[in-house]
């Protein structure tokens, strides 16, 4: 995930061929790299189908997942140390191909909330 500090974040998108990625977007893409075979999902699938609750420690590579004050899933981070530094792709429907946001690391401490889950699926 660190490799893609510095790229773009574009609203959608979930491959660089599509000129950036999004916050789901770039993690499945990641993971389909080390040979997984993920479809393009939102954050609150990711949450869903692919992860598991944690024991309190957290450890690269677990998701932070943030929600809107109805509930609603609506971005998640990775977690890249165990201090809590986490790589974010954040921005809106603004972020296209043509005015790209910025995919950025996040120094630890976490902050409050959030819930940090684990990956937690089978390769198919």
């Amino acid at each position: 995930m660190k490799s893609l500090v510095g790229g773009q974040y574009v609203w959608g998108g979930d491959t660089p061929d599509d000129g950036g990625m999004d916050c789901s977007g770039s993690i499945i893409y990641m993971l389909n790299q080390q040979g997984n075979k993920i479809p393009d999902q939102k954050a609150s699938d990711l949450y869903y189908n692919y992860t598991m609750e944690v024991d309190g420690h957290i450890q690269p590579g677990d998701l932070r997942f943030l929600r809107d004050s109805s509930g609603k899933i609506i971005h998640v981070q990775t977690i890249v140390d165990v201090d809590g530094t986490r790589v974010n792709a954040t921005g809106g429907p603004e972020n296209t191909k043509e005015n790209p946001g910025t995919i950025d690391l996040l120094p630890g401490p976490l902050p409050g909330g959030g819930e940090i889950r684990r990956l937690n699926f089978s390769e198919e």
